[in-house]
């Protein structure tokens, strides 16, 4: 896909749309052309992080025993078309990361004596300005907005801003759906364990003031296009880097480095790619743009991107390692790596 010239009116903003309006607005009009790529969710990682928050969702708001509510997380997921979660290299790791900490997200719960335990809880403001899907929320004499992570929330001590700001958005929008005024707020890692975050009016009502004014700027751009930001921490994780012009104009520009986790290259395929015995390819790519220049060969790379691609077509890809200098030889890397034909 080309880099999207137009964008659409946003009605309702979510914290990842509140994150993506901070980081780069321009993302949120690649999705708006193109949703099936914002939604796809195929890397381990990501499968198990799914299977986790339909487990806890099970023992809490079901009473499932844990490792029946685990298989029967990755059945549906395996049913949807998904993936195979159980097969991954990181499914026994997640199981018994929930083993060990899930405990503790039972404590926090029973401590509020909730009369009410509301999983996947879909909130929308009463003007339909702001809206968020909250895994866990507690009510009673208590009120406690409760969001899970499969990683790690702290960075040197303190919360990660990002997850501050989200925990904030669920805050309000309890705090608007129930009419109160003081609601508790709680991330559970199963890495960490339950981790406090401060929701208190002050901080909730400053974080959606800054959401509804990023709303009104990327609307008051509307019909017209959208501004980039490229920075290797953001552009590293997001699914058009291949297709973004911004981004590999300031990468040529020397704004920044790379475009993500390893090299960024395109360049014109300069021969059929060659298939090899563990059913990946080998592509020799001509490259004119991106972090190296020069004839390389591009190992590893999976079928499903190798094959549609012939001689003389243009190819991106980033993500890539780099094995070696001379001859110049790169390697794709599952769930780091992004090719795709054409763009760049």
């Amino acid at each position: 896909m080309v880099t999207p010239s137009t964008s659409q009116m946003l009605e309702s903003v979510s914290p990842t749309r509140l994150e993506r309006l901070r980081r780069c607005p321009l993302r949120i009009a690649f999705e708006q052309a193109a949703p099936e790529v914002a939604r796809v969710a195929t890397s381990a990682t990501a499968l198990c992080g799914l299977a986790a928050h339909r487990t806890i969702e099970l023992v809490i708001g079901s009473s499932w025993d844990l490792k029946a509510a685990w298989a029967t997380a990755c059945d549906e997921l395996s049913a949807q078309g998904a993936g195979d979660v159980q097969s991954t290299y990181s499914a026994r790791r997640t199981l018994l990361r929930l083993e060990r900490r899930l405990n503790e997200l039972l404590g926090y719960r029973d401590q509020h004596t909730p009369k009410t335990v509301r999983v996947e809880q879909t909130l929308v403001s009463r003007d339909r300005t702001v809206s968020g899907r909250l895994d866990l929320l507690l009510v009673g004499p208590e009120v406690a907005v409760v969001d899970y992570k499969t990683g790690t929330v702290t960075d040197a001590g303190a919360v990660r801003e990002s997850y501050e700001r989200q925990l904030a958005v669920y805050a309000w929008l309890a705090a608007e759906h129930l009419g109160v005024d003081e609601v508790e707020g709680a991330l559970f890692s199963l890495r960490e364990g339950i981790v406090t975050v401060d929701v208190t009016a002050s901080v909730r009502n400053t974080v959606v003031a800054t959401l509804l004014s990023l709303r009104a700027a990327f609307n008051s751009r509307v019909p017209g296009p959208q501004p980039a930001t490229p920075c290797e921490a953001s552009c590293g994780w997001c699914p058009f880097v291949c297709s973004c012009e911004p981004a590999w104009t300031s990468l040529d520009e020397g704004v920044i480095t790379t475009l993500g986790r390893g090299d960024a290259v395109s360049g014109v395929v300069s021969a059929e790619a060659v298939m090899a015995a563990s059913g990946t390819s080998a592509i020799r790519l001509q490259i004119d743009r991106g972090t190296v220049r020069g004839e390389a060969v591009i190992a590893d790379v999976s079928h499903h991107v190798a094959g549609a691609l012939h001689a003389g077509d243009r190819a991106t890809f980033v993500g890539l390692a780099r094995r070696s200098e001379q001859p110049l030889t790169f390697a794709w890397r599952d769930e780091i790596s992004q090719g795709m034909k054409g763009a760049a």
